[in-house]
């Protein structure tokens, strides 16, 4: 079974010959507090976003050595902080995000999220969630995709650093499942991902080679790499928020302010 050229997602359509699709993704921006998540929803709703995306992960659960230390970018510049510490304050419960989710519906705004297990997984499905998102580390977690491919939603699945063999491994087996409904997302690494590393024929390249919707989850600080993608064809884009791009945290300098 092959996988759709075109792709539903709520009451929209990914594809060649579609409006792009415009993600904002509310990403540890929040900072924890649900008041300003909500107010990037409004923002996104306001600015003709069609969707918000949240991010589920549990610090126990995603990081086994509490003393590993992550580097990221800020506006200073280079910040190392222990990984567990950063994660236990940018984590979201789940009723958090059952709250965001509620707000996101009563806006009228579609919303998703990214999923790392089979856990993540049923809460999302109890939400009746639009579609689902899986990391470009988990793009050969072939228990997290099999369960995924039993709920019949839409899956957006980050390359990240694949090789186009392991994206074309993960897509089999996808096929395999009889699943259908797969936008790949064009990210390049780093936070930041410098603008000469981001590589955007890599888009319309993807495309050719898999004939599916490619999108650009764009972490490069600023605009440029947005309009030159949306230029060369892409069928999504994907943009972090914040309230303030020089806040200490691994996301705020490259995500568009809300002002913006």
């Amino acid at each position: 079974m092959e996988l759709n050229k075109a792709v539903q997602v709520g009451n929209k359509t990914i594809g060649e010959g579609h409006p792009v699709f415009v993600v904002v993704e509310l990403g540890v921006c929040h900072e924890q507090n649900i008041d300003v998540a909500k107010h990037f929803i409004d923002v996104a709703k306001e600015n003709g976003a069609d969707a918000v995306k949240v991010e589920a992960f549990r610090a126990d659960d995603f990081v086994s050595d509490k003393a590993i230390m992550h580097t990221y970018g800020t506006a200073e510049g280079i910040v190392e902080e222990n990984y567990y510490q950063l994660l236990k304050r940018l984590e979201l419960s789940f009723e958090q995000v059952a709250d965001i989710k509620k707000y996101a519906d009563e806006k009228e705004i579609l919303f998703f999220s990214t999923v790392h297990d089979q856990e993540d997984v049923d809460f999302f499905e109890e939400l009746d969630i639009c579609a689902y998102k899986i990391a470009s580390l988990d793009m050969l977690h072939s228990p997290l995709i099999k369960h995924l491919c039993t709920k019949n939603k839409p899956v957006f699945m980050d390359t990240g650093g694949a090789y186009v063999e392991e994206i074309a491994k993960s897509l089999q087996m996808f096929k395999d499942e009889g699943f259908q409904n797969l936008v790949l997302m064009h990210n390049p690494m780093g936070y930041p991902a410098p603008s000469d590393k981001t590589d955007l024929r890599m888009i319309p390249s993807l495309q050719n080679m898999f004939e599916i919707p490619v999108g650009l989850s764009c972490h490069t600080p600023g605009l440029d790499m947005v309009v030159a993608s949306v230029a060369i064809g892409t069928n999504v884009i994907e943009k972090p928020i914040t309230r303030d791009k020089t806040t200490k945290g691994p996301e705020h300098v490259f995500s568009f302010q809300d002002d913006e």
